[in-house]
């Protein structure tokens, strides 16, 4: 078998019949994970190798998505020439083992499903045993990406139930799947990508190492019990349903995900879940796998009867009766998920018999409904309104009219609210209040749009009220009314409608205007956020705007310390608000405080927001943070591709607060930035276990930056035992134009205490770094010996020179001294060809006598 063929071991598998795949298997017939892939007839008979490590066959480029037991990368098909995907097991199996065997015989059933659930082109396993599966480059997003509404969150969460449960009818469980295991094309398809599973038999090995990210995910008897089936994967399923709805995790995040605590009912943290939500979620994420459902299938099956039941429930008369008073939804009610083709015409039938009345009532009440309905839109569409409807307006603009009598505005007022006009006449008047200034204007506008006679002159009433706001320069404001506008009936008068539409008065005075904006939060809070944050750049008030704004952000965000925020910063946080505003927030940028710089990026990198670079950018620009540290600051900068586990990790470098998986983050990054992170990351940390981690996971990657390179090499072969103690001058050594010399002088202490190794003394010399070289100079020119100090003579930096110069004194050899003369003769700074004569006393005696030096 070629290489090639090898690295593709199941290309060939399209050619052979696949005999008994379709037909799904019993689910119980499945009693262990690893080897339930063995239940469908397989081309793979030996747990085959590839002859080379992976990275061999694919260049690695960078990590994109994580599993609890496997990652992803982005990365080049050198086969193929193209750009790819690369899944790598962290766990690596053993030789000639039956989990190669297991892993081959799985992918295998996986790309045989039909119609596929992935775009599998390529799996196996490598020489080094890593297990391995190669897609396409992925063209799209993560299944939890984005803003989700309600209804688009129960679609990709119920194609995530249906692919897994197609892997379940036929034998395989993954045991790792995650928010990342699915992935959404730009076409709207949704495919599973995670596919590598746990592979070992004891499968804490396979996630000994999991990124915190996944660790929500796993189900607990994964690392209490060593145990993972289909039970385990109906676990993750609950775990992503519910952070889809929810944004949270059900017990928590990080390690604290695995902890016992008490299960939030969705229906507490959203007021329109759909209908199956709480029922099916909370028995997938019960703890005790018994108490769940079986498999993917099983909890597919429960949930399409849960639809069903609802919808059955809602077919009945006094159903709809009873809510058939909520005839004014809005944009935010999320739709309750029905399945129709679920309902049964026999139950139907059954409920007629009887009762043979029942049906004629049932057509009589919907006809009744319908023609109430019809009726109920006339208005919008009638030319002219019923005069009891025509004088409401008149009556509304009486208390105006009388306080504006002897104003220039009462003309315009008084042909408004003359019911005697054609409402033809009566638009007239409400474009020239459009060009009104008077403070009267906007509310008759408000009075005419709410006690319109029809659609057609409310729709008029409320286009004047949008264009006197933009003449006002509340263009902003007018742009996020007309679009919430846009999606109301022309009956329709929701709460908050009032409080919205008063905001746009440009001569509102604050208090009134933020009293507004709260009044309309408690009913349409999307709407009036968008509202606040388009007036605090309308009015260029981001100050005034402040407290508001932190109230209704801090309580859509749950942000304890959103009053202590800037106008800007609170903008820039909230997903809806940097994204509607995005220009405004590029062109205010500046007016970001420096305390707010790290508080905002933190909050950035965990939702991969565009703007972290831009932050990122101006805590340099402001230089809020150590040469050291603007490593990781200039990494965001610079990269549009990180993933968002390395945006945090570097954001939290940033701020001096690194973890210990913020280093293993780094370590398993496969980019050429990685080394210059890790080496940075060792140089600013203090705390002793840190350092032993971060040494210790640079210890593990192929290093070519110098000299640390070569001290890491050194402490391998010679102090490996005290390596946490070399942490920092490591990485100082990896950047050495960040460090002050005062910094660096102060960590070349440690080589007091080590014996005089003269590989080590070397290494540094090497650097051609002042401060280092004249340190080690110093302090052990004696253990040096004369070539590695006339060699220092050639140094391009004369602090240099000067020190070797001085640790040549006590050299008496002749030839040696011949050296030195020449150096002299050639050196061009005066201050060097001083030290040169007050150390030799040979050179001083025969220039104070003017004889030639060559003579020598």
């Amino acid at each position: 078998m070629s290489e090639t063929e090898d690295f593709k071991a199941e290309e060939s598998g399209d050619e052979t019949p696949r005999e008994g795949v379709d037909s799904p298997t019993n689910p119980d017939q499945v009693a262990d994970p690893l080897s339930s892939p063995e239940m469908v007839e397989s081309n793979h008979h030996e747990p085959i190798q590839t002859e080379r490590p992976v990275s061999q066959y694919v260049r690695i480029e960078s990590l994109i998505l994580s599993t609890p037991s496997a990652d992803a990368y982005r990365a080049f098909d050198s086969n193929e020439k193209q750009s790819c995907s690369l899944w790598l097991s962290r766990a690596q199996l053993a030789s000639g083992s039956d989990e190669i065997l297991t892993f081959l015989r799985k992918l295998e059933a996986i790309d045989r499903i039909e119609p596929p659930i992935c775009s599998l082109s390529g799996y196996g396993v490598d020489a080094e045993g890593t297990a391995f599966a190669l897609f396409p480059a992925l063209d799209g997003y993560p299944v939890a990406a984005g803003n989700l509404e309600g209804a688009e969150a129960e679609r990709r969460f119920s194609n995530c139930l249906r692919l897994v449960s197609l892997l379940h009818e036929r034998g395989v469980a993954l045991g790792d799947i995650s928010s990342d295991s699915f992935w959404l094309t730009r076409d709207g398809e949704l495919l599973v990508v995670g596919l590598i599973g746990i592979l070992t038999r004891d499968p804490r090995d396979a996630v000994s190492h999991c990124p915190a990210s996944s660790l929500p995910f796993l189900a607990p008897e994964i690392r209490r019990d060593a145990i993972f089936d289909r039970r385990s994967d109906v676990y993750s399923l609950g775990v992503l349903g519910y952070f889809l709805f929810t944004r949270t995790y059900p017990y928590g995040a990080g390690e604290s995900g695995v902890h016992d605590a008490p299960l939030q009912p969705i229906g507490e943290l959203l007021p329109n879940p759909p209908v199956w939500a709480d029922e099916i979620l909370s028995r997938a994420l019960d703890r005790d796998p018994a108490a769940r459902f079986e498999s993917a299938t099983e909890m597919l099956a429960e949930l399409k009867k849960v639809r069903a039941r609802v919808s059955e429930d809602d077919a009945m008369p006094i159903i709809r009766r009873r809510s058939s008073h909520a005839v004014q939804p809005t944009r935010h009610a999320v739709p309750q998920p029905r399945d129709e083709g679920d309902r049964s015409p026999t139950s139907r039938q059954s409920r007629a018999i009887g009762v043979p009345t029942s049906q004629v009532i049932l057509l009589l009440l919907l006809f009744v409904i319908l023609i109430a309905s019809l009726l109920f839109l006339f208005p919008s569409v009638s030319p002219e309104a019923p005069a009891e409807n025509a004088t409401r307006l008149e009556d509304r603009l009486r208390p105006v009219l009388e306080a504006v009598k002897d104003e220039p505005i009462a003309q315009e007022l008084e042909g408004l609210a003359d019911s005697r006009l054609p409402l033809s006449e009566r638009k007239k008047f409400l474009r020239k209040l459009v060009l009104s200034d008077d403070p009267f204007a906007h509310d008759a506008l408000l009075k005419s749009a709410q006690e319109a006679p029809n659609g057609d002159f409310r729709q008029a009433s409320e286009k004047a009220l949008l264009d006197r706001a933009r003449r006002q320069g509340l263009s902003r404001a007018a742009e996020q009314a007309r679009l919430w506008l846009r999606t109301l009936r022309s009956n329709e008068y929701p709460v908050g409608y009032e409080p919205l539409l008063q905001v746009l008065d440009r001569s509102l005075p604050l208090d009134a205007r933020f009293s507004a904006l709260r009044k309309a939060y408690s009913s349409q809070p999307t709407v009036a956020l968008r509202l606040g944050a388009a007036l605090t750049f309308d009015l260029e008030q981001l100050e005034e705007f402040r407290p508001v704004l932190s109230q209704m952000v801090g309580d859509s965000l749950r942000l304890e310390d959103a009053a202590a925020r800037s106008a800007i910063a609170l903008i820039m946080v909230h997903p809806d608000l940097s994204v509607v505003f995005a220009e405004d927030v590029l062109q205010f940028r500046e007016q970001v405080p420096n305390g707010d710089i790290t508080w905002l990026m933190k909050r950035l990198a965990v939702r991969r927001d565009v703007h972290v670079r831009a932050i990122a950018n101006l805590a340099l620009e402001r230089e809020l943070v150590s040469p050291i540290r603007s490593v990781f600051l200039e990494t965001i900068r610079d990269r549009a591709d990180l993933p968002a586990h390395i945006v945090t990790a570097l954001v939290r470098g940033a701020s001096g607060a690194l973890e210990p998986e913020d280093l293993a983050a780094f370590g398993r990054w496969y980019d050429f930035r990685s080394e210059k992170v890790l080496l940075a990351a060792l140089a600013d940390v203090r705390d002793v276990e840190l350092s032993r981690r971060g040494i210790e996971t640079l210890a593990g990657k192929s290093l070519v930056q110098e000299p640390s390179a070569s001290v890491m090499e050194w402490i391998r072969e010679s102090e490996w035992e005290q390596r946490e103690k070399f942490s920092q001058l490591v990485g100082m050594l990896g950047h050495l134009d960040r460090v002050t010399p005062e910094a660096l002088a102060e960590e070349l202490k440690l080589l007091d205490s080590l014996v005089r190794d003269s590989e080590l003394l070397n290494i540094l010399l090497d650097t051609d770094n002042g401060v280092i070289v004249s340190t080690v100079v110093t302090k052990y020119g004696d253990v040096l010996g004369l070539g590695t100090l006339l060699t220092l003579l050639d140094s391009r930096d004369p602090t240099i020179r000067i020190e070797a110069i001085r640790a040549l004194k006590g050299f008496n050899d002749l030839g040696a001294l011949k050296i030195i003369i020449d150096h002299y003769e050639r050196e061009k700074d005066a201050r060097v060809k001083e030290v040169y004569r007050e150390t030799f006393w040979v050179i001083k005696k025969r220039e104070s006598e003017g004889e030639p030096l060559g003579g020598l």
